[in-house]
């Protein structure tokens, strides 16, 4: 048995729930539900509808970079944002295409991928399908990258890609650190409060086994402070009175 050492008559005051370990704690797991949350959003049942039909690239939008055109098109839902656009080279100074396809597109000023889908261009005729997850920010990303000539797509930057009941996956695997950032901050407060109450319930029951909450030595034959910390629990004491 240790001896009191604290030097406070009556015992020490007992530990507060909320400490710098618990804090810690929670921001650890805050980060741990991010990671996870853009995971969940990749695969999420309200995701399914963009996953199984993946924006055509040109569709949408096009403008002129040197040397190439891009031609973009985007669709999303909450947690999960997917991005296909092709690299076209044009000669420089044209401005236009002669393709029927691409006659209906509207022009835009300037680039308006996001900076998690923007790729360089390669100098042929490429393909990039670029997703992004993570709810209440986009916190994940990746791409997939081919060349359009091919007949099957040979992909040389690739999120982890997989099937599973009858649907396919794109799992962004590169982080994105700011949005990373601002969901673990996010989730914090929600795990530490998490961890609040668990430690209020555990605090609580060795209370009411007659136990120190600090150290949770046997308080059955102790009145006063804890024998072995020298914690004093008041709340213990007043049931003891």
């Amino acid at each position: 048995m240790r001896s009191n050492s604290s030097g406070v008559e009556g015992g020490r005051r007992p530990p507060g729930l909320i400490g710098w370990r618990l804090v810690l704690l929670g921001a650890v797991l805050g980060l741990f539900a991010s990671v996870l949350n853009a995971l969940v959003c990749a695969m999420s049942p309200w995701s399914a509808g963009i996953r199984a039909r993946p924006p055509t690239p040109g569709q949408r939008w096009h403008w002129f970079e040197p040397g190439h055109a891009v031609l973009y098109t985007e669709r999303g839902v909450a947690g999960l944002a997917i991005s296909g656009y092709s690299m076209v080279p044009v000669p420089s100074g044209q401005e236009h295409f002669h393709a029927r396809q691409f006659a209906s597109m509207e022009y835009s000023a300037q680039d308006r991928r996001p900076s998690w889908a923007a790729a360089p261009f390669g100098g042929s005729n490429e393909v990039v399908l670029a997703v992004a997850s993570g709810w209440p920010w986009r916190a994940a990303s990746g791409q997939d990258r081919w060349l359009q000539q091919m007949n099957t797509p040979s992909t040389h930057l690739s999120v982890a890609k997989f099937e599973l009941w009858g649907q396919q996956f794109r799992i962004p695997l590169r982080p994105l650190w700011g949005g990373l950032a601002a969901n673990t901050v996010f989730y914090t407060p929600f795990t530490l409060g998490a961890l609040w109450l668990l430690a209020g319930l555990h605090r609580r029951r060795r209370r009411n086994n007659r136990r120190c909450i600090a150290c949770g030595y046997d308080l059955s034959a102790s009145t006063g402070p804890c024998p072995e910390c020298g914690t004093l629990d008041g709340m213990l004491a007043k049931r003891s009175a």
